[in-house]
């Protein structure tokens, strides 16, 4: 669904939010911000109410990857402090969960991978396969507190419905993705922009449209 933001200032509404919140030099953001919906329809992911997450999910790793692709091997074994392991370690360990997680959520109707022995191309194209399967599985009526079990060979058991499993997978790819850009920021590269709003402004689905005058208040707002 978009949202319209009339009498903000320019540059995303979430930022004027915050800056008005907790500030007394500023108008209540229920004054602030005029916010209509203007449509019902969800994009994305074959009209999922998760689709665009996943799909945001599946676009930042990818775009990720493809500046990765551009590293030498040193630049790709090279590691932060805090962080899982090397850049190359950590974009197998994103995409090797994130096809286990799929795996899982399916029924085990899709694919596993061996990770630890694939290259960048080869994780790419992996994680765009992840895209599809994703998509399929979000179109099924999925009963969101259905529980899932994992039993491993120790005995011990994971139980967890399906809205905590999909919420760890997405989870888990911002987090990873987030170490990976740390360390390319220390190797002086500059991370892509990959948050929610670069992939609806990509996808033509979040519009900005420019401030029609210099004051920043709302017209029905006094002076303050």
């Amino acid at each position: 669904m978009g949202l319209a933001v009339a009498g903000a200032p320019a540059g995303r509404w979430a930022e004027a939010e915050r800056r008005s919140i907790g500030s007394p030099r500023l108008p209540p953001l229920s004054g602030f911000l005029d916010v209509r919906l203007e449509s019902v329809m969800v994009a994305g992911m074959s009209g999922s109410l998760l689709g665009d997450a996943f799909g945001h999910h599946v676009w930042a790793t990818l775009r990720l990857v493809d500046t990765c692709l551009a590293l030498s091997p040193e630049q790709l074994g090279s590691a932060v402090p805090g962080t899982y392991g090397s850049i190359l370690e950590t974009v197998r360990h994103l995409v090797g969960s994130d096809t286990w997680y799929l795996y899982v959520m399916s029924g085990n109707r899709t694919s596993l991978i061996d990770e630890d022995h694939m290259d960048l191309p080869e994780l790419r194209a992996a994680m765009e396969g992840n895209g599809a399967a994703w998509s399929r599985l979000l179109a099924e009526d999925i009963d969101p507190d259905a529980v899932f079990v994992r039993r491993r060979g120790d005995g011990s058991e994971t139980h967890a419905p399906v809205s905590i499993r999909l919420a760890q997978a997405l989870h888990h790819g911002t987090d990873h993705r987030s170490q990976i850009c740390t360390a390319l920021t220390a190797l002086g590269v500059e991370p892509p922009l990959i948050d929610v709003w670069d992939f609806g402004e990509e996808d033509g689905r979040v519009v900005e449209v420019p401030p029609t005058s210099t004051d920043r208040r709302s017209p029905a707002q006094p002076p303050v």
